[in-house]
């Protein structure tokens, strides 16, 4: 078994990766350029955007704390998997209040945009200006949205736990520490890093 470090990176690193994904995909569609245009070999790979730094460190956290709830439905702790970010930045449950509350938030926000999104694709549009014009609207949404949660987190924490939770986001999410496996049938694959 792999030590539970290891496993949160892992987990991390998925969810960095899929949220890239998505992050990328959805502006591309909105302004009708392809997927590929934005991707990245791993060698290429940028550090993330303050907002992108955040976005993913929140939505990280919303994950483990789903994940831990899981964990508790069935019956088994689930708090090392809630706190393990927390215990990481070395902070107190009322330091670390704020984080969990604007994960839940931001997080519940930019799903309802997401269904949106996906309910625009399916419908389909005679116009395909429309549609991109709609996709823009809700890119720009989210957009908003990550900046004002940012906004109301920066205030909530003190200048020290500002600090350290920036420093410790920018080393987590570092692209010296993502690793990449190509597929099997692809043979030299690339990752992706969205640059705001």
């Amino acid at each position: 078994m792999k030590p539970i470090s290891a496993l949160l990176r892992k987990h991390a690193l998925s969810l960095l990766l899929c949220l890239s994904f998505l992050s990328c995909a959805w502006p591309c569609q909105a302004i009708g350029q392809s997927a590929q245009s934005q991707s990245v070999m791993p060698s290429q790979l940028k550090p993330l955007s303050r907002s992108q730094l955040y976005w993913a460190f929140l939505s990280y956290q919303n994950h483990l704390d789903k994940l831990a709830a899981d964990d508790q439905a069935k019956g088994k702790d689930g708090s090392w998997l809630r706190n393990d970010l927390q215990k990481r930045l070395g902070f107190s449950d009322q330091d670390y209040a704020p984080i969990r509350t604007s994960a839940q938030r931001l997080t519940s926000k930019v799903q309802v945009l997401a269904e949106k999104a996906k309910q625009i694709r399916a419908a389909g549009s005679s116009s395909g200006s429309t549609q991109a014009q709609a996709l823009s609207g809700l890119t720009k949404q989210r957009h908003e949205y990550i900046g004002n949660e940012i906004n109301s987190l920066i205030q909530a924490l003190s200048p020290q736990n500002k600090a350290a939770l920036e420093a410790f986001m920018t080393q987590f999410f570092s692209p010296k520490n993502l690793t990449f496996s190509a597929p099997p049938s692809v043979g030299q694959s690339a990752g992706t890093a969205v640059q705001k």
